[in-house]
């Protein structure tokens, strides 16, 4: 998700940024791409904390079989609208 996150970065800013600083006319322009962005690094990072909330968690006696589904979002039933952004 994080390479997904850093693709999506570059692809925006080179639609809105393409000397390096925001163009407001650009920006207005792929505002889209850009919303897509910002979801995309939030949703990354949150799954980055999950990730390292998850591997230190020790579950109380029988939770064990709830730690899977707590630390793993279900990033597989957004896939297909995540890839077809960049198709």
């Amino acid at each position: 998700m994080a390479r997904l996150a850093e693709a999506a970065e570059r692809g925006v800013a080179a639609l809105v940024a393409p000397d390096g600083r925001v163009d407001a006319a650009a920006l207005d322009r792929h505002q889209v791409a850009a919303h897509g962005f910002a979801w995309v690094a939030t949703y990354a990072e949150a799954l980055r904390q999950m990730q390292g909330w998850g591997s230190g968690w020790t579950a109380p006696a029988g939770w064990a079989s709830l730690r899977p589904a707590c630390s793993r979002p279900p990033l597989a039933s957004i896939w297909p609208s995540l890839t077809a952004v960049w198709r």
